[in-house]
């Protein structure tokens, strides 16, 4: 299995951030390849499961992802595919630094298949994809708790 680290520091509290992280429903304004979350409400529990739906290379794949893991306000860890036959499972983090800024740290550990799938997913740079995701979503999620914090002070 690969795994893949990125982090960002964010200009707010880890309470604002976590309520962004939760809220996987803002996943296409972050995040270029989704195009559609179905869920019920922010993620509070470990068993809660969502739909995401992501266009890569000219095709649309809809997957469930499922809470693993959740200590609120700092851990968050979900597991699905991006891909069929590409397991995924991202753990994010967040760490205070201060009263008003926190860092969030993401883990992503996928595996992709063997065969013609295996081939198919690097053929379509599925980590390259990956990583740019991560760093896009992070980037969001900062800007985002950023923006709540200035416009709740």
């Amino acid at each position: 299995m690969a795994i893949l680290t990125d982090s960002v520091d964010i200009d707010a509290s880890v309470a604002a951030a976590w309520q962004v992280l939760r809220d996987v429903s803002i996943l296409p304004e972050l995040s270029p390849s989704t195009t559609a979350v179905e869920v019920d409400g922010p993620l509070v529990q470990v068993g809660q499961r969502f739909r995401q739906t992501v266009r890569l290379v000219g095709r649309s794949w809809t997957s469930t992802w499922t809470v693993t893991d959740l200590e609120e306000p700092h851990r968050l860890g979900i597991e699905g595919s991006l891909v069929p036959g590409v397991a995924y499972r991202l753990v994010e983090e967040l760490t205070p630094l201060g009263p008003s800024s926190c860092r969030l740290r993401v883990e992503a550990h996928y595996e992709l298949p063997l065969g013609g799938l295996g081939r198919l997913a690097s053929r379509i740079g599925v980590e390259r994809r990956v990583a740019a995701e991560l760093d896009g979503v992070l980037h969001g999620v900062a800007e985002r708790a950023a923006g709540a914090r200035s416009t709740s002070s």
